[in-house]
């Protein structure tokens, strides 16, 4: 018999099913030109098709591979002729669509308890869902974070719902999408750490693990197979330090130091320390400032030999807006699309704990930074003269985020627990 409940639950799942299409009809067919990553994505697919996807890195590619098995699926389903996957480009968006829509699902059903009926909390999903913040990037700019950010959500749910092997197995899939996931390994180990301390043995280690293990080497043995494992790793090694500017479009920290972030070589500095140098070292500090508080209470019950207590769900979401944040602030090199994971958790944090305002904030100041940056909706390569899209005044909505999370983070004493 199917319960009042159920028959809900699958209504709304039509319901995030239907938003999907929504979006897929009003997608205008069209992308602004001379986008370099666009031309990728057609050269790419095409090589992919006629060359085989496990031949791709003796291209010179430089993404992680896990879009490249995205970029396969598109061009099969384009029939591989090279004209209609040309054409056809603009129908890549969908792909990263379907994920952003899975991370608003997974995003409903964190926040769901803290709503009296899931009717309203599936509206309240369309808050974030159809914040321009959130669908620029993918929609109007044609760019893939939104699927990293959705695997990376996901980790942390499960995480949270104490399943570490579907926890670390989304990590997994996000890190083969991009290297930036790697700034919520902390976060997601502190979240399994009570499971891990709790049921530790070799056989729950492995349970744990081996999907994860498996993932991965299915995702590379194509590569390996073509002698090319090698040449995976140097891609992943080598994305980080790959442009040597201070700022790639970030209007972040440097933007407040510098009139030029953007022409300005990372490799100078200060006090015989580069821009790179101080940047990475203001995030590792804020990173610390931030997981200090959690990560030194489950130090203390490890030592007192007492199971270690369970982190909110409140502070997990709010410690995943934070990450990435000041991942994005303080180091050089940051285009203004690497803060994008930060509105699926501000906006999970706001409905979850009713603080809307740092969700307002990141919202606001993501969209005036990537529009600045990329000027689609000015249709011109000059920079905005508006007041309010100017870098240095972004870089302080950035700063005034960053300063209200983390003074929620340690004077909220009682975070907020729904299941």
């Amino acid at each position: 018999m199917i319960t009042k409940a159920t028959v809900s639950e699958r209504w709304l799942l039509l319901g995030f099913i239907a938003i999907f299409f929504l979006y897929v009809a009003i997608t205008p067919n069209t992308a602004p030109p001379g986008k370099y990553d666009r031309t990728c994505w057609i050269t790419w697919s095409n090589y992919i098709y006629n060359n085989g996807l496990q031949n791709i890195y003796k291209f010179g590619v430089d993404y992680p591979p896990l879009y490249h098995y995205m970029l396969y699926v598109y061009a099969v389903l384009q029939g591989g002729d090279t004209e209609s996957i040309v054409l056809g480009i603009n129908k890549i968006k969908y792909i990263t669509l379907f994920f952003e829509v899975i991370g608003g699902y997974f995003l409903y059903l964190i926040v769901r308890g803290t709503f009296k009926t899931n009717w309203k909390a599936f509206s309240s999903t369309l808050f974030i869902l159809f914040n321009i913040a959130y669908f620029y990037n993918n929609i109007i700019y044609g760019q893939i974070d939104g699927i990293y950010t959705c695997f990376s959500f996901i980790s942390v749910y499960y995480a949270i719902k104490e399943k570490p092997g579907i926890s670390l197995l989304a990590l997994t899939l996000a890190l083969n999408l991009k290297i930036q996931a790697l700034i919520f390994i902390p976060l997601i180990f502190l979240l399994n750490t009570n499971k891990l301390v709790g049921n530790f043995s070799i056989k729950n280690i492995i349970k744990w693990l081996l999907p994860s293990l498996v993932v991965q080497v299915c995702i590379l043995l194509p590569f390996y197979l073509a002698g090319d494992l090698l040449v995976v790793i140097n891609v992943i090694k080598t994305s980080i330090g790959r442009y040597t500017y201070v700022s790639m479009g970030a209007y972040n920290l440097w933007a407040l130091i510098f009139n030029e972030p953007f022409q300005m070589h990372d490799g100078f500095g200060i006090g015989g320390l580069s821009y790179n140098t101080i940047g990475f070292l203001f995030f590792c500090l804020f990173s610390f400032i931030t997981l200090w508080p959690t990560f030194s209470n489950i130090a203390l019950g490890i030592i007192l030999k007492q199971k270690p207590k369970k982190i909110s769900t409140e502070k997990a979401l709010l410690i995943g807006t934070i990450l990435p944040i000041v991942f994005f602030y303080f180091n050089t090199q940051m285009h203004s699309r690497y803060i994008h994971s930060a509105i699926l958790f501000a906006g999970a944090y706001a409905l979850y704990s009713k603080h809307y305002i740092p969700y307002i904030l990141i919202s606001l100041a993501y969209f005036l930074n990537i529009e600045g940056a990329a000027k689609i909706f000015k249709g011109d390569i000059l920079p905005y003269e508006i007041f309010i899209f100017q870098p240095n005044i972004v870089s302080i909505l950035y700063l005034l985020t960053l300063i209200s999370l983390l003074v929620i983070l340690y004077t909220t004493k009682k975070q907020k627990q729904y299941y």
